[in-house]
């Protein structure tokens, strides 16, 4: 399966600048959190063990519903261990672009996400996050507090976009089950490989020709989106996969 999936995404943190303004369109603030938090230890462990081990190619990311820079000091010294450990391993950043620092390791990103809520200029946002910057605008917020709708068969590739690792050690099917209906298990109480054997199983009833057996959220699910394309050849390769299933 992770060899299969594009991106790793580790909560760093469970708190965002733009929570209270953004209170009654986003989930972070009903999301249940437990007192337990990953460890700089648990992350590089996880990392090592899905590229070393576990066949995964593609971009390790920092965010679920938080924003990642509000943590950049450590989400730049893990991104150097990794690094150092992993010549291999890849970064990718997706922030709300209000947070601006000058570091030199944000150099190892290789590819930046800006949801620009306040529709600041191109050359501003270069200026701070290089040429790498690969989404800009003044998007709306999409409605995940409320998105459900009548159960239909419709399959989804969402998931091979997005292993999701909450702050908590929660592993999330995909970003929309914000309230965690589809159980895959805990990082600090399960084996990577425990968990994406766990979660393989899930996606065959999500993406495969039909929805009959999919867990009830994932049926309702009224954002049933095609597969994103932060690495076109694993996405390819996770295309050809889901024909077969």
């Amino acid at each position: 399966m992770l060899s299969l999936t594009q991106i790793i995404s580790f909560e760093i943190g469970q708190d965002c600048n733009l929570a209270t303004l953004h209170k009654d369109e986003c989930p972070i603030s009903k999301i249940n959190r437990t007192e337990r938090t990953l460890t700089d230890e648990l992350i590089i462990n996880t990392t090592v063990d899905a590229y070393a081990h576990l066949g995964f190619e593609g971009l390790i990311s920092w965010s679920f519903y938080n924003e990642p820079m509000l943590h950049a000091e450590r989400m730049l010294g893990l991104m150097t261990s990794i690094k150092l450990i992993l010549p291999q391993s890849r970064f990718l950043l997706w922030t709300n672009g209000t947070i601006l620092i000058e570091d030199p390791r944000m150099k190892l990103f290789e590819q930046i996400y800006v949801t620009n809520y306040f529709n600041k200029t191109s050359e501003e946002l270069v200026k701070h996050f290089g040429q790498k910057v690969l989404f800009k605008g003044n998007p709306q917020l999409d409605d995940r507090l409320n998105h459900y709708t009548e159960p239909n068969n419709k399959i989804c590739t969402l998931p091979f976009d997005n292993f999701l690792i909450s702050n908590t050690g929660e592993v999330y099917i995909c970003c929309m089950d914000w309230q965690n209906e589809v159980k895959i298990g805990n990082i600090f109480d399960k084996s990577l490989t425990e968990l994406e054997e766990i979660r393989w199983e899930t996606i065959k009833n999500i993406s495969g020709k039909e929805m009959r057996n999919a867990p009830k959220a994932c049926k309702g699910c009224a954002f049933k989106w095609d597969m994103a394309k932060f690495d076109e050849g694993i996405r390819n390769r996770a295309l050809e996969e889901i024909n077969k299933l």
